[in-house]
Parts: C-alpha cells; sequence; structure tokens
C-alpha cells in the first residue's frame, strides 16, 4: 500500500504524461530508431508473437522496460527491470521523471502501475514493445526515426476463456484488467485512418500470423473490416463480463 502523497504524486505524473519530454540529450538519441509497438488487451497474444520474432533474428527484440507490477513466471526476465511499488522505491523513480531523464513513461489509471523506458533500452533494429494505447501518441511524438502501430486481436471466445483463465473471478486484479481491455480496444477501433496502425488477426499458429505480420508491414497500413468486427465483438464481451 502506498501513501496518500505517493498516490498525489502519481495522480500528477499521470495527468502530465501526454505532454513529458525527456531532456534533449535523451531525445537525440533515438531518431534513426524503429519502434514496433503492439497494442491489445491482456491475453490477445502480443508477447507470443514478439518473442516469435526474437527467435527469427537479432534484428528483432523487445526493447527493456522498467515496471513496478509484481514480476510474472513467464516474464522475460532480461527485458525487465522492476521497481517495488513502494514509496520508497517510487520516490526514486519519482525523481527521474520530475528530472526528464526517462525517455517514455505510463501509468495505469485504475491500477496506478508505472511503465516506462530508458534510451539505452532500444538495441535492435526493430525494436518490439507491448504497448499501453495510452502511451501510443507519447510514442509518434518523441522523434523516433519509424514507429509502426499494431492492434492485435482475436476470435472473441478464444479471448475470454484466456481472461478468465489468468483473471478469475476473486482475483484482485481482474476489474482493472478488465476496465483496462475495453479501454485498450475503443483507441484501437479508432485508429483505423491513422497512418501507422495495422491491425493483426491472431488465429492462426504463431509462426503463420507472424509471417502474415512481417509481409503486412513491408505495405501501407489498410483498413481491415473483419479484424474491426473481432475488436467489436471482444469489446462487446468485455464490457458484459462480470468483475
Amino acid at each position: 500500500m502506498i501513501s496518500s502523497q505517493t498516490e498525489e504524486k502519481l495522480r500528477r505524473l499521470l495527468g502530465e504524461r501526454s505532454f513529458y519530454k525527456p531532456r534533449p540529450e535523451v531525445l537525440e538519441q533515438i531518431a534513426n530508431k524503429e519502434v514496433w509497438a503492439f497494442v491489445g488487451a491482456t491475453c490477445m497474444g502480443k508477447t507470443t508473437i514478439m518473442r516469435e520474432l526474437a527467435k527469427r533474428s537479432s534484428d528483432y527484440g523487445e526493447f527493456i522496460v522498467f515496471t513496478t507490477r509484481e514480476p510474472r513466471a513467464d516474464d522475460n526476465a532480461s527485458r525487465y527491470a522492476y521497481y517495488e511499488h513502494t514509496d520508497a522505491s517510487l520516490a526514486a523513480l519519482i525523481e527521474r521523471l520530475e528530472t526528464k531523464d526517462v525517455l517514455q513513461y505510463d501509468i495505469n489509471p485504475f491500477s496506478l502501475l508505472v511503465y516506462g523506458s530508458d534510451v539505452d533500452g532500444y538495441r535492435h533494429r526493430y525494436n518490439l514493445g507491448d504497448i499501453f494505447a495510452s502511451s501510443i501518441d507519447g510514442f509518434r511524438r518523441l522523434g523516433f526515426g519509424t514507429v509502426k502501430v499494431i492492434s492485435l486481436v482475436t476470435e472473441p471466445a478464444t479471448w475470454l476463456r484466456r481472461f478468465d483463465e489468468r483473471f478469475p473471478l476473486g482475483h484482485p486484479g481482474r476489474n482493472a484488467r478488465k476496465l483496462e481491455a475495453a479501454s485498450s480496444l475503443r483507441w484501437s477501433l479508432g485508429q483505423s485512418s491513422a497512418p501507422d496502425h495495422y491491425w493483426l488477426i491472431n488465429n492462426d499458429s504463431v509462426s503463420t500470423v507472424a509471417d502474415k505480420l512481417l509481409a503486412m508491414l513491408a505495405t501501407a497500413p489498410n483498413s481491415n473490416q473483419e479484424a474491426m468486427q473481432l475488436a467489436q465483438a471482444c469489446l462487446e464481451q468485455i464490457e458484459g463480463l462480470e468483475a
């Protein structure tokens, strides 16, 4: 449990995230970097696809992020730097944010967990990351050489089964994840005309889906009615799900 003072600082930083800009010395290091931002509700398969790409070539790799959430058993330990979600640990992170040393950050408005990255974490030709929808505009504005945004969606029944398995009734994180999922789906449904936004349907083997992604990213984005219909169906499912 964090103190009310720490919570107040996090909520202030949450309100400031959309216009946060790091120091110029940090920004100048990302001008030639390419980022592939994977957006999607929890359990859509973002991590699985990114790991498949990373297995194929060292050109692909997840950029390193920090977080105040608890480590998960299936985390890629080389990708995450963990801060404890305590007053003492958050004080050090908040100071780095206030002095503009961090490249970018986001704060989950439902749980107040903090996520972000530093410039030295972008080490690959194609830097992959699962990114909150609310952070994408910040990535677009930062000054990366290229940003491509991929919204991942799958069959509603398949997704809801995974969601219920990971966050069963009574799980302390279920409602926050439910709200987060709905917010992510709404955001993606509003991005179809964005010039850097692609839809990816995750309904086949991981190898096949990765192949489709690479072929798709070699072309200009197009609207995908099937993906949008799946996203709308998933949104309706999660909105009606018991908390």
